[in-house]
């Protein structure tokens, strides 16, 4: 089956990405493969384009588990691979040691044969896992934890991955403080151990990664205060701590992120006007309250965050007009009141924020768009753009 692909190679050579990508793996699905000589029944300008081809960073393949050794033979430059939601042999881990972005999310594979190699350039790795019930689980499956992330799996990271820089733990249930100590990674940055909750506050305390800058800890159940305290992170950037209820303001404003740009306190219902009060963090930019339900907005006036550009109180209905206007934000652009319920017009006009661009308004039932545009123009008298008002359902 010898055809002229002259002009198709040419194509791919130059850098379509869509075409070379889709022509693969039709190519893939319909030709049998095995061994080491892919896409053998077609030419072999059309193999040399293929493999000739250049990634960029943030492009993947995403072949099923089984065909990933095939699909990395076949794209020998690759750079990351997502192997999502499907089953991955032991054998195909020796194909993929020299990527530098895996995803694995809510994959079964083994966790021995994973870190039996070792990845020399991997800079990040998701590692996270569905929450299921055993009755969900396949016969063969039951009696076999090896998929499952552990204590004694997650030392291996340091070693394996030498120069990892990003680690999604999102799920991992078996996690506890030993693993968590054992994470010695220097150079790793960002790390999400959302709903691992095994994890205590000692365990956090313990963690070592002097340069991480990013840290998710949503479904977070045992997080308190205490525990917040013992976060050794100097150089956190963004702090995200949806539904941790037990945090308090109190522990929020003893903490010493003096980089913080970025804080996520979605659903912490043990934050209030009063905890806000104590917030001091000179470099932030991005703050978001959402379902924060202790907040009224009597303490809104007394923030002082002179970088704010995004501010996001979605779901909070105990925000007022009167809370509303004691926000001055002279750099603020985006602005979330979905589902404020106690916002009207009259608090909309009396924003302080002069480069406001943005505003979320779905669910607020007080408030008329066409009044609120009309109002901001006369009032806030904005030097370059009248302030856009988006009604959407989700934010």
């Amino acid at each position: 089956m010898r055809r002229n692909t002259a002009e198709p190679a040419a194509v791919l050579a130059g850098g379509d990405r869509p075409v070379i990508v889709v022509t693969a793996a039709a190519l893939l699905g319909f030709f049998y493969m095995k061994g080491a000589t892919v896409l053998r029944a077609v030419s072999s300008d059309f193999r040399d384009a293929i493999a000739a081809f250049t990634w960029d960073e943030d492009e993947s393949f995403l072949p099923n588990g089984s065909d990933a050794m095939q699909w990395r033979i076949c794209f020998p430059n690759a750079r990351a691979a997502n192997l999502v939601h499907t089953k991955v042999p032991e054998n195909a881990f020796v194909r993929l040691r020299d990527l530098v972005k895996l995803n694995l999310a809510c994959s079964r594979f083994s966790m021995a044969a994973l870190f039996a190699a070792h990845y020399p350039r991997l800079i990040s790795l998701n590692l996270v896992q569905e929450i299921i019930g055993e009755e969900d689980l396949e016969e063969e499956e039951r009696n076999k934890e090896d998929w499952r992330l552990t204590d004694a799996t997650l030392t291996a990271i340091p070693h394996q991955c030498p120069v990892l820089t990003s680690l999604q733990l999102v799920g991992c249930s078996q996690i506890k403080d030993a693993g968590l100590v054992a994470l010695r990674c220097p150079l790793l940055t960002h790390l999400d151990l959302s709903w691992c909750n095994s994890i205590t506050n000692a365990g956090l305390a313990a963690l070592c990664c002097p340069l991480l800058n990013s840290l998710k800890l949503q479904g977070f159940s045992v997080l308190t205060d205490a525990g917040l305290a013992g976060l050794q992170s100097p150089l956190l950037t963004s702090l995200e701590l949806y539904d941790c209820r037990r945090i308090t303001g109190a522990g929020l404003a003893d903490l010493r992120f003096p980089r913080l740009n970025s804080l996520k306190l979605r659903d912490c219902s043990g934050i209030t006007d009063t905890g806000l009060v104590g917030l001091q963090y000179p470099l932030l930019t991005n703050l978001d309250l959402s379902e924060c339900l202790g907040i009224t907005g009597a303490g809104l006036a007394d923030l002082r965050f002179p970088r704010l550009n995004s501010l996001k109180f979605w779901g909070c209905s105990g925000i007022t007009d009167t809370g509303l206007a004691g926000l001055q934000y002279p750099l603020l652009t985006d602005l979330n009141l979905s589902g404020c319920s106690g916002i009207t017009d009259t608090g909309l006009a009396a924003l302080r924020c002069p480069l406001l661009s943005g505003v979320e308004l779905s669910g607020c039932s007080g408030t008329t768009v066409p009044g609120f545009i009309k109002d901001a123009q006369r009032k806030l008298r904005y030097a370059r753009e009248v302030v856009a008002v988006r009604t959407k359902t989700k934010f």
